[in-house]
């Protein structure tokens, strides 16, 4: 028992000098990783800073998306609501006034953010596009799906939003 202790003792003990080489190269090699290590810090940083960045950007636009058809749906409700106004004399004379604001109201929020929209083809549209900001380009994405829903038009509206997270460094 002692032999096979002193035996496998031995053995460990011939392999020392190959393990002390190894850690010594790797020793070596450190000075050059630590030069290294804040240069892929920084990158790193930047990639998660990006990430984030597009994470939060895609967040808010969902936020945003939410909050329009909420308030759309909301408005189309209050519209209905004051259709059976009449039905109620207490409300019946408030009703009109009501019924202006609302329908006013869901005009901006559902039209195009485009100048006579509905009269531009798809090459005055697409000029257009340069000079709306995110929000806007989502709204001509919106209108144009439930008018006309030309995927030239679409497919022009996907690509600058692109073009701009790709500018922002955000792809």
């Amino acid at each position: 028992m002692v032999a096979d202790i002193l035996e496998n003792l031995k053995e460990e003990l011939s392999h020392m000098p190959e393990r002390i080489k190894d850690g010594l190269g790797k020793l070596e090699d450190m000075p050059e990783r630590l030069r290294d290590a804040p240069d892929k810090l920084q990158s790193r940083g930047q990639q998660v800073g990006r990430r984030l960045r597009e994470r939060l950007g895609d967040l808010r636009d969902e936020g945003e998306e939410r909050a329009w058809q909420m308030e759309k749906r909301a408005l189309e409700a209050a519209g209905g609501l004051l259709e059976r106004a009449s039905e109620v004399p207490m409300v019946a004379g408030m009703a009109p006034k009501v019924e202006g604001a609302v329908q006013d109201r869901l005009g901006k929020i559902t039209r195009a953010p485009i100048a006579e929209y509905d009269e531009l083809n798809v090459k005055a549209i697409r000029a257009a596009l340069a000079d709306l900001d995110r929000l806007d380009l989502r709204k001509v994405a919106r209108y144009e799906e439930a008018h006309k829903n030309r995927k030239t038009v679409l497919r022009d509206v996907a690509a600058e939003i692109k073009r701009r997270k790709a500018a922002a460094g955000l792809d």
